[in-house]
């Protein structure tokens, strides 16, 4: 579990372009309280001017989906995908993932989310990729489902 938050510590790190030794300089999490549309609530800012709402945050720590990142004026930097929270899940949580893949590579999932959001990104209906998934299921394992036919 400690790796899986370093990994993603790291990703946020290095994606707003932030040393080691600057965060450690910068990270002195402070909270602060925050009100959006007349409701007080807590956000924690993790790198310099990068805030989150602190039940993002914690969320996020446990591995249940990926950070909304804010600037200082509480817009989103990033929004994540359900395709992006899904992958988030498999790769943080294997846990909950047993009975074969829980053991497969992450980039197995990376590559399938890929082409899931590249398809929607198209124009691809999502009905239609639904379809299109069960009927590959289907015909790669048989009408069981389980891959025992």
């Amino acid at each position: 579990m400690s790796s899986r938050i370093a990994h993603n510590l790291r990703s946020v790190r290095t994606g707003q372009g932030v040393s080691t030794y600057a965060l450690a300089d910068r990270l002195k999490p402070e909270e602060w309280q925050i009100t959006r549309e007349g409701v007080v609530e807590y956000g924690v800012a993790l790198i310099g001017d990068v805030r989150v709402d602190t039940r993002d945050a914690w969320a996020w720590a446990c591995g249940e989906k990926p950070l909304v990142l804010r600037d200082k004026d509480w817009k989103p930097l990033n929004e994540p995908t359900g395709v992006d929270e899904a992958m988030f899940q498999v790769a943080n949580q294997p846990h909950h993932y047993v009975g074969g893949y829980a053991t497969m590579p992450v980039d197995v999932f990376g590559a399938l989310g890929r082409m899931i959001r590249q398809c929607l990104d198209d124009g691809m209906p999502a009905a239609q990729l639904r379809e299109f998934f069960s009927r590959a299921i289907t015909a790669a394992v048989g009408d069981s489902g389980d891959g025992e036919s």
